[in-house]
């Protein structure tokens, strides 16, 4: 807007260079005079802006034909396996805490710190840690919490003054819940939109922020959580901004960039780019192959295994790692927003022929053959079916091992899935056992010593 100063004719406006004059004697002659100043200044900008623009766009293509050099580089030496792992616990973050459930979401459902497991701040924080992690900072992020402190041993409903406003800080756990409830919804619906002042005002943790947002809109929302980090970010990919909510948001938009960011999972393009702004991109080698160590072991020659019991046990253990193998893989399609091919899935577990236990999706168009092992011991057991698949030139690219583990009470409490490939340039494939292949009739003692014989005969010929 310019200024004008009392006077009877017009001036030049100090900002801008434009004739200007007082309102008070402001005439509709000078009109077209200031609309055409402005026009001849426009014009006679034109080619400084033009030079801008054009210096801008350089330094921006030339800062993009760095980062593909450098994810070149990157995806060759970048593991992908943790990639299904993100899936699947992010998949049963979203089945336990689907968003439209948020709403109606209580207390002793929301808080961290009771026997449950199953809380939404639990599946938040480390139920999703090879989303992303914010494990470190203290349960005060969550704004409510259950626990204790070094001060006070007695476990209880926490809160900070944030959210508790005029309210003391015991006993009023239940209307600060409302004010944290609040909050999060509130987050949710201006995630949603990408407003991200109201996202930066928001007043629970940037963490606990950037975290939800990541889980919900994974197609919006980077999966980094420090607002540090989002602005070393910021200053390598040349994004002008200070806002942690909008740096997530823009960060993944590098996929529409070029076509070799395109296809990357939301965790690879973030540990590209931490590589980046930590400066490790350049000095990374490719991982070796942990040797593994042999031991010697003593056998108790008298002992007499009961093999029936053995190969129940076994075969209940084995059942129970394939169903925890398949909710697993229904949690990864779900979050690759494939939720809809979880009930394509072919369950092979009662034909072995096959030499896979389930036929799914990597993507709509690519199938994935699993194979479910019970691990423990640091090894398990192929058939020669099985190797077969895995080796097949059509079949083995697309061929995983789906490693189940167990917990102290037996129960299952992870599953890592590891392309066949992988494991077999990894591993050590040791012969268990063996096929004997006997000749037609071999059985008969006479046609044994008439083999000999001919064999004989053979020998004195020569």
């Amino acid at each position: 807007m310019h200024n004008a100063t009392p006077s009877s004719a017009p001036r030049a406006c100090q900002t801008c260079g434009l004739l200007k004059c007082d309102p008070s004697i402001r005439d509709k002659a000078w009109i077209p005079k200031l609309a055409l100043h402005a026009r001849i200044r426009r014009l006679a900008l034109r080619p400084v802006v033009n030079a801008m623009i054009w210096e801008r766009t350089r330094v921006k293509a030339n800062l993009l034909k760095l980062l593909v050099e450098d994810a070149q580089k990157f995806d060759l030496i970048y593991d992908d396996r943790l990639e299904d792992d993100a899936d699947a616990q992010r998949g049963e973050f979203l089945r336990r805490f689907p968003i439209e459930s948020v709403p109606k979401l209580k207390l002793d459902e929301y808080v961290i710190g009771t026997k449950l497991r199953g809380t939404f701040c639990y599946w938040t924080e480390p139920g999703t840690d090879k989303w992303a992690r914010i494990t470190g900072a203290s349960a005060t992020k969550f704004g409510i919490y259950f626990g204790k402190t070094k001060q006070d041993p007695d476990k209880r409903y926490r809160y900070t003054k944030k959210f508790a406003g005029d309210l003391p800080l015991v006993g009023e756990h239940g209307k600060v819940y409302k004010n944290v409830h609040a909050h999060l919804l509130n987050l949710l619906d201006r995630g949603r939109d990408l407003d991200f002042l109201a996202v930066d005002q928001n007043p629970l943790s940037p963490m606990f922020k950037a975290k939800v947002l990541s889980l919900y809109f994974k197609d919006l929302y980077l999966p980094i959580c420090s607002e540090d980090i989002l602005r070393d970010v910021a200053r390598d990919i040349d994004f002008y901004s200070i806002s942690p909510s909008e740096i997530q948001h823009q960060a993944l938009q590098l996929r529409k960039k070029s076509p070799v960011f395109y296809n990357w999972h939301n965790l690879k393009l973030t540990e590209f780019l931490l590589r980046r702004v930590a400066g490790k991109l350049d000095g990374i080698e490719a991982l070796e192959p942990k040797q593994t160590q042999r031991r010697t072991k003593v056998l108790n020659l008298d002992h007499e295994p009961n093999f029936d019991e053995l190969a129940k046990k076994a075969r209940e253990k084995g059942e129970k790692s394939e169903r925890f193998a398949r909710k697993w893989e229904e949690g990864r399609l779900a979050s690759r927003g494939l939720e809809y091919l979880a009930n394509r899935i072919l369950d092979r577990t009662k034909k072995p022929r096959y030499g896979f236990d389930f036929e799914s999706f990597t993507t709509a168009k690519v199938k994935r053959y699993i194979e479910v092992k019970t691990f423990s011991g640091s090894r398990f057991f192929l058939s020669a079916n099985e190797l077969r698949l895995a080796q097949d030139d059509e079949i083995g690219p697309h061929y995983y091992f789906y490693l189940v583990t167990y917990d102290k009470n037996g129960e299952p409490d992870a599953c890592h899935s590891f392309r066949a490939a992988d494991v077999l340039e990894w591993c050590l494939l040791k012969p268990q056992t063996f096929m004997v292949v006997a000749p037609k009739g071999f059985e008969r003692h006479d046609s044994r010593e008439a083999e000999a014989g001919k064999s004989r005969k053979t020998k004195g010929r020569r």
